[in-house]
Protein backbone atom coordinates (compact mmCIF):
# COMPACT_ATOMS: atom_id res chain seq x y z
CA UNK A 1 0.00 0.00 0.00
CA UNK A 2 1.31 3.50 -1.12
CA UNK A 3 0.52 6.69 1.08
CA UNK A 4 0.37 9.32 -1.75
CA UNK A 5 -0.14 13.27 -1.50
CA UNK A 6 0.96 16.51 -2.59
CA UNK A 7 3.25 18.12 -0.07
CA UNK A 8 2.01 19.62 3.00
CA UNK A 9 -0.30 16.89 3.19
CA UNK A 10 0.63 15.39 7.15
CA UNK A 11 1.75 11.97 5.36
CA UNK A 12 5.41 11.89 7.18
CA UNK A 13 3.26 12.99 10.64
CA UNK A 14 0.99 10.45 10.17
CA UNK A 15 3.90 7.64 9.60
CA UNK A 16 5.25 9.14 12.12
CA UNK A 17 2.50 8.86 14.94
CA UNK A 18 1.94 5.47 14.07
CA UNK A 19 5.10 5.12 14.73
CA UNK A 20 4.76 6.69 18.02
CA UNK A 21 7.40 9.44 17.45
CA UNK A 22 4.87 12.52 16.82
CA UNK A 23 1.93 13.21 18.62
CA UNK A 24 -1.55 12.89 17.77
CA UNK A 25 -3.52 16.02 17.77
CA UNK A 26 -6.92 14.32 17.72
CA UNK A 27 -7.61 10.50 18.02
CA UNK A 28 -5.00 8.28 18.48
CA UNK A 29 -2.94 6.55 16.00
CA UNK A 30 -2.86 2.51 16.35
CA UNK A 31 -1.23 -0.52 14.72
CA UNK A 32 -2.08 -4.10 15.63
CA UNK A 33 -4.60 -3.33 17.66
CA UNK A 34 -2.36 -1.03 19.81
CA UNK A 35 0.40 1.51 20.02
CA UNK A 36 3.44 1.25 18.53
CA UNK A 37 5.72 0.29 21.26
CA UNK A 38 4.18 -2.50 21.93
CA UNK A 39 4.92 -3.73 18.47
CA UNK A 40 8.39 -2.68 17.90
CA UNK A 41 9.56 -6.35 16.48
CA UNK A 42 6.83 -6.33 13.98
CA UNK A 43 6.77 -2.65 12.69
CA UNK A 44 10.52 -1.19 10.69
CA UNK A 45 10.33 2.47 10.34
CA UNK A 46 12.92 4.52 7.63
CA UNK A 47 12.38 7.97 8.12
CA UNK A 48 13.01 10.06 4.97
CA UNK A 49 16.26 11.72 6.66
CA UNK A 50 17.91 9.44 9.19
CA UNK A 51 19.90 10.83 11.97
CA UNK A 52 22.85 8.52 11.64
CA UNK A 53 25.97 10.13 12.71
CA UNK A 54 28.23 8.86 9.52
CA UNK A 55 31.12 9.77 10.64
CA UNK A 56 30.85 7.43 13.56
CA UNK A 57 33.63 4.45 13.49
CA UNK A 58 31.28 1.23 12.55
CA UNK A 59 30.65 -1.21 9.34
CA UNK A 60 28.31 -1.34 7.58
CA UNK A 61 27.63 -5.18 9.35
CA UNK A 62 27.44 -3.83 12.48
CA UNK A 63 25.18 -0.59 10.97
CA UNK A 64 22.67 -3.57 9.43
CA UNK A 65 22.97 -5.97 13.10
CA UNK A 66 21.72 -3.18 15.18
CA UNK A 67 18.81 -3.93 13.60
CA UNK A 68 18.69 -6.92 14.70
CA UNK A 69 18.34 -5.95 18.60
CA UNK A 70 14.78 -5.86 18.50
CA UNK A 71 14.29 -9.38 18.49
CA UNK A 72 17.15 -10.32 20.88
CA UNK A 73 16.41 -8.66 24.01
CA UNK A 74 18.48 -7.45 26.61
CA UNK A 75 21.71 -8.32 27.09
CA UNK A 76 22.09 -10.90 24.47
CA UNK A 77 24.36 -10.64 20.95
CA UNK A 78 23.38 -11.24 17.45
CA UNK A 79 23.97 -14.95 16.57
CA UNK A 80 25.13 -16.90 13.60
CA UNK A 81 21.59 -16.93 12.33
CA UNK A 82 21.70 -12.72 12.51
CA UNK A 83 24.78 -12.29 10.72
CA UNK A 84 23.55 -14.81 7.76
CA UNK A 85 20.43 -13.05 7.53
CA UNK A 86 22.36 -9.83 7.74
CA UNK A 87 24.33 -11.01 5.26
CA UNK A 88 22.20 -11.80 2.98
CA UNK A 89 20.19 -8.86 3.37
CA UNK A 90 23.58 -6.90 2.16
CA UNK A 91 23.41 -8.98 -1.09
CA UNK A 92 20.14 -8.72 -1.99
CA UNK A 93 20.22 -5.05 -1.97
CA UNK A 94 23.96 -5.51 -3.92
CA UNK A 95 25.98 -4.11 -1.14
CA UNK A 96 26.92 -7.30 0.24
CA UNK A 97 30.32 -6.10 -0.59
CA UNK A 98 30.67 -3.56 1.58
CA UNK A 99 30.66 -5.55 4.75
CA UNK A 100 33.19 -4.72 6.11
CA UNK A 101 33.36 -0.90 4.74
CA UNK A 102 33.40 2.24 7.54
CA UNK A 103 30.06 4.20 6.79
CA UNK A 104 31.89 7.08 6.49
CA UNK A 105 32.99 6.38 3.24
CA UNK A 106 30.07 5.25 1.32
CA UNK A 107 28.16 7.18 -1.40
CA UNK A 108 24.72 8.22 -0.83
CA UNK A 109 23.03 5.62 -2.84
CA UNK A 110 25.06 3.30 -0.56
CA UNK A 111 23.99 4.66 3.00
CA UNK A 112 20.19 3.93 1.27
CA UNK A 113 20.86 0.83 0.39
CA UNK A 114 22.26 0.29 4.01
CA UNK A 115 18.93 1.78 5.74
CA UNK A 116 16.59 -0.31 3.69
CA UNK A 117 18.86 -3.70 4.43
CA UNK A 118 18.24 -2.42 8.17
CA UNK A 119 14.57 -2.58 7.76
CA UNK A 120 14.82 -5.78 6.23
CA UNK A 121 16.68 -7.41 8.79
CA UNK A 122 14.27 -6.77 10.69
CA UNK A 123 11.80 -9.38 9.64
CA UNK A 124 8.83 -6.89 10.14
CA UNK A 125 5.22 -7.71 9.03
CA UNK A 126 4.69 -3.68 8.52
CA UNK A 127 7.70 -1.44 6.75
CA UNK A 128 6.95 2.37 7.06
CA UNK A 129 9.23 3.36 4.48
CA UNK A 130 9.11 7.53 4.06
CA UNK A 131 10.56 7.94 0.57
CA UNK A 132 12.90 5.21 0.24
CA UNK A 133 14.20 5.53 -2.74
CA UNK A 134 15.20 9.03 -1.76
CA UNK A 135 19.14 9.39 -3.42
CA UNK A 136 19.57 5.98 -4.72
CA UNK A 137 20.70 5.55 -8.36
CA UNK A 138 19.10 3.72 -11.22
CA UNK A 139 21.05 0.11 -10.86
CA UNK A 140 19.17 0.62 -6.82
CA UNK A 141 16.04 1.04 -8.16
CA UNK A 142 15.81 -1.87 -10.56
CA UNK A 143 17.20 -4.33 -7.26
CA UNK A 144 14.42 -2.79 -5.41
CA UNK A 145 12.01 -3.67 -8.20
Amino acid sequence: MALVGPNGAVKRTLLKSIVGLAPTVRGSARIFSGSADGCRHRVAWLPQQCEIDWSYSVTAMELVLIERYVHLGWFRQPGSADLQLSRESLLSLGVGSLESAQIGGLSGGQKQRLLLTQALVQQADVFLLDEPLRAVDKFTRQVLE
